[in-house]
């Protein structure tokens, strides 16, 4: 089927679900509308895509029988859910089911009685509002995996958008997001709690926060060029167990409630540089 004939669904209009509706409105696709419980947010997501209709419960299933690819972007929470009512919908035999979760296979999707693809489609890519969305979503890395009908057809979608993907086994797919987890929410956690350690240290600046997030820019773009542990700096990095020290020292005075993070993380990464002294002065 050409792109320029194939109609999509959106179910739930979110971050994600609104900049991928307007990526594939530019790219020829036809949106014919979204779904969402809330009448306004779907408007709003209809004003950035540029095009289609809101459905609500009721309307929805009269326009499933049109559409080619179905898109579910809704929370994981309700993927089961939402992909049950576009059934009740009956989508045709050559169309397509998708979501967009990241931890979530596509076993969930699955309609009784129907034979259509279905798949999953994530971006390894944090967004964080539709203008990062437009942005973001076509430098992303993607993942796929699906039926058999799915997953061909999943291959030839991101080509279409010109994405960038990867297959991955449906099994391992909590694993993957556990690594996109770690990576991406947790990193904020670490510069939130450097943050408090700054408070408590009395120098809660702009210029201070700023100049903190510039080091985190800096050992990205090292871990751009380099292995993760060829780009390690630091006491760690060092073998300096004296400094080390007197971090610990230092959190067990005045924020003892993270000692046991920044021991955890120091053993990990003593690991990952295969330091042998420095991990068991973790341990101990």
């Amino acid at each position: 089927m050409e792109v320029a004939v194939m109609n999509v669904l959106i179910l739930g209009s979110g971050r994600v679900g609104t900049a991928f509706g307007y990526i594939l409105r530019k790219k020829g696709y036809r949106i014919l509308g979204v779904y969402n419980r809330h009448r306004e947010t779907g408007l709003r997501a209809l004003e950035r895509i540029g095009e289609g209709t809101v459905y609500d419960r009721e309307s929805l299933p009269a326009a499933v029988p049109v559409a080619d690819l179905i898109i579910i972007t809704t929370p994981d929470r309700v993927i089961k859910e939402t992909a049950g009512l576009a059934g009740s919908g009956g989508p045709h035999s050559d169309a397509y089911l998708m979501h967009m979760s990241g931890l979530l296979d596509s076993e969930i999707l699955k309609i009784p009685g129907w034979e259509g693809g279905v798949f999953s489609f994530h971006p390894l890519q944090a967004i964080a509002g539709f203008t990062e969305g437009i942005k973001l979503l076509p430098e992303a890395l993607f993942t796929i995996e699906g039926n058999e009908k799915g997953e061909r057809f999943a291959g030839e979608l991101a080509r279409s958008l010109g994405l960038k993907y990867l297959v991955i086994k449906k099994e391992y797919k909590p694993l993957y997001h556990a690594a996109a987890v770690i990576a991406s929410n947790y990193l904020v956690t670490l510069v939130g709690n450097s943050f408090r350690l700054l408070r408590k240290a009395g120098m809660d600046r702009e210029e201070v926060r700023k100049g903190l997030l510039r080091l985190v820019k800096g050992t990205l773009e090292n871990l751009e060029q380099m292995a993760p542990d060829e780009a390690l700096t630091g006491p760690i990095a060092r073998g300096d167990l004296e400094t080390i020290g007197k971090h610990r020292q230092a959190l067990t005075d005045y924020a003892p409630e993270l000692g046991e993070l920044y021991r955890l993380l120091g053993w990990y990464t003593a690991e990952m540089i295969n330091n042998e002294e420095i991990k068991q002065y973790f341990e101990s």
